[in-house]
């Protein structure tokens, strides 16, 4: 195990000590349209407007599932449990969730924008000002998804070098990421800003056994990362990692979805793996076999 980790936390330490890449020191402004090549983003995945096509969509799909339901089809709203998952004051909370009550810059007498009933919240990494609508139409923003970035190769790496004993890096790299959220201030600043009613926000993380680590870690990229698609994969390897009850390998994912999120048939067995198409199975002459769930 120890060997399968120290190969891709050395390729992890030449990104780091690269010097190519750099975490933005403005978190909201990472997923601005205008950044599609920024410092921390290292693989772009945007989309730029271009009405000049003549055939196809002028729209990316992508903002119509993602963004506001007021303006498209939109059916990916954060989960209430992805909300309350942040921590007092945690200013990553107003650059990510688009709330009832938010209103968007230029729009409508900068009025909030209407909800329907079976949603709370918007994901606001691809929601901009007026300004930013391409021939005053939402759907057609320029969006800056990316595909990786930075900040995902700093929290990877916390957790190779947890899974490794160093836990000393671990909170160095930990505490960069969290450095950067409370806009370029240690936690002492933040209290002495007066920030969260003179609480500071987001102390530094000072566990010490990997086990604390390990989960705070995971917390972080979460929140860090949230509606960047890393969810998902990311439960699927802790699995491998830790039981709902911290006992063994087995039964955390499936646990979570069932009894948390409410996803009360959710098979791990099945839903871990891709159905095989059927037309692969039969043109490899029954050397594909389908995942036996399926």
């Amino acid at each position: 195990m120890r060997a399968i980790i120290q190969m891709p936390k050395y390729m992890l330490m030449r990104v780091v000590n690269g010097g190519e890449y750099s975490l933005n020191p403005d978190y909201r402004g990472v997923f601005s349209p205008e950044k599609l090549y920024d410092a921390e983003n290292m693989m772009p995945g945007g989309y730029i407007f271009n009405s000049s096509i003549s055939a196809g969509r002028w729209y990316n799909p992508y903002l119509q599932y993602q963004g506001l339901p007021a303006f498209t089809n939109g059916i990916i709203y954060p989960s209430q449990d992805l909300v309350d998952s942040y921590e007092s004051g945690d200013p990553r909370f107003k650059a990510t969730i688009f709330t009832k009550t938010d209103s968007i810059s230029g729009y409508n007498n900068n009025k909030p924008v209407a909800f329907p009933a079976n949603a709370g919240y918007a994901n606001k990494k691809v929601i901009w000002p007026f300004s930013y609508w391409n021939q005053s139409n939402f759907s057609f923003q320029n969006v800056n998804p990316m595909f990786l970035r930075y900040a995902d190769i700093v929290l990877i790496n916390a957790e190779a070098s947890n899974e490794l004993g160093s836990q000393a890096d671990v909170l160095k790299y930990l505490e960069q990421i969290r450095f950067r959220a409370r806009g370029g201030m240690t936690f002492q600043a933040s209290v002495t800003a007066g920030l969260n009613a003179g609480k500071g926000i987001l102390p530094e993380i000072t566990a010490t056994s990997k086990k604390e680590l390990r989960l705070a870690i995971w917390k972080e990229r979460r929140v860090e990362l949230a509606l960047e698609f890393n969810r998902w994969f990311d439960l699927f390897r802790y699995n491998k990692v830790a039981a709902a009850d911290g006992s063994d390998g087995t039964g955390y994912t499936e646990a979570l979805l069932k009894n948390t999120y409410g996803r009360t048939n959710f098979n791990f067995a099945k839903f871990s793996r891709f159905p095989i198409p059927s037309t692969y199975i039969t043109s490899s002459n029954g050397i594909l076999e389908q995942n036996k769930s399926w």
